[in-house]
């Protein structure tokens, strides 16, 4: 497990874990309140929204960031990861990656 803290939000990453989801809901039963990132280069039991499955392969992103939020904002939960996923690509996007979606 590597920790970082950056300009925006500490960082816990590791090789490999079970989940970046439970890493974080793990950390906040645990009293963290965030923002705190999770990473892994690879997940082997991966847990997305709703406790689905999510499957990960090497190379590709796992990660999960535990971000405090206001209780009105439970009201709204399946925008936050549209919402992410799109100021992610603005954020790459604006670093020079090239977008995958034609």
């Amino acid at each position: 497990m590597v920790a970082a803290e950056g300009p925006l939000t500490p960082a816990q990453h590791r090789e490999e874990t079970k989940s970046t989801n439970l890493d974080a809901r793990s950390a906040f039963a645990a009293g963290e309140q965030g923002p705190y990132w999770y990473t892994a280069t690879r997940q082997t039991a991966g847990v997305g929204r709703r406790g689905r499955p999510w499957v990960q392969d090497v190379g590709n992103f796992a990660g999960t960031l535990l971000w405090p939020i206001d209780q009105a904002d439970l009201r709204r939960p399946a925008l936050f990861s549209f919402v992410t996923a799109i100021a992610l690509c603005d954020a790459l996007e604006a670093i020079g990656v090239p977008s995958i979606v034609g």
